[in-house]
């Protein structure tokens, strides 16, 4: 993923923005979070290195043969509700969860790895709060 620095800000440092979502990543390392792998700046932006997976669970539901796997719904329930469950015991709410933002990973019609993935819309809910927590 990269993230822009905007021209105002480039001269005073990393920005705020990126920082929290750089942190907020790095603080849910767990097996059924998508992993951020590395982050590398340039100049003008910002590149976030996430672990590959081949497909979302949005181009899954498209595929016929996906909705033929026996229990796909409690596999990927299981595992996509385990890392929701790590992000709120870290007090981080993902905002942003839709079939797009859930990646899989599946082979030869067998559910390997289920992860969220996107964080950007993600706020903490601890101190100091954000503007769009929910205690706002």
């Amino acid at each position: 993923m990269i993230l822009t620095i905007p021209e105002n800000q480039k001269n005073n440092g990393f920005p705020q923005s990126i920082l929290n979502r750089v942190s907020m990543l790095k603080n849910l390392n767990l097996p059924n979070i998508v992993g951020l792998q590395a982050v590398m700046e340039t100049e003008d932006a910002v590149f976030l290195v996430y672990e590959h997976f081949h497909t979302s669970l949005r181009k899954h539901l498209a595929n016929p043969e996906f909705l033929n796997i026996p229990n796909w719904k409690k596999i990927f329930l299981r595992q996509a509700l385990s890392g929701l469950a790590f992000c709120h015991i870290r007090k981080i709410l993902p905002r942003d969860l839709k079939p797009h933002n859930i990646l899989a990973s599946v082979e030869n019609l067998d559910v390997k790895k289920v992860k969220p993935s996107d964080f950007s819309a993600a706020k903490t809910t601890e101190p100091p709060l954000s503007p769009y927590s929910i205690n706002a």
